[in-house]
């Protein structure tokens, strides 16, 4: 996790997910769309960057419309929250194979 503290550091001076980052240089533009900030919740998490996590579950509950992300929901968006979010809650998590392990699902099964 410290060899990836970019999206930290660049959250910590502006409040919107960048669309587009450039892996080589790490240079970034533009606002991503609200899914994105759903999708470094686990990030900031894992990170314990908790005001930021905090920022950006903020962000994302407050884009909610009638159940939905977004005031035009798109459905990308309402994924990336749902594996974000989800996460968050406790949902569901990964074991160490990346096995999907829902919250009802017991560790013992195979």
């Amino acid at each position: 996790l410290t060899a990836v503290s970019g999206m930290t550091r660049y959250l910590l001076d502006r409040k919107d997910v960048p669309e587009v980052v450039d892996v080589e240089s790490g240079n970034a533009h533009g606002a991503g769309p609200i899914g994105f900030n759903a999708a470094v919740v686990p990030y900031l998490k894992s990170r314990e960057e908790n005001e930021l996590l905090e920022e950006q579950v903020e962000r994302v509950n407050a884009a909610y419309r009638n159940g939905l992300l977004g005031s035009k929901p798109v459905y990308y968006d309402q994924n990336l929250a749902m594996f974000g979010i989800g996460w968050l809650e406790g949902r569901f998590r990964f074991d160490l194979h990346g096995q999907l392990l829902p919250y009802w699902r017991d560790d013992n099964e195979k």
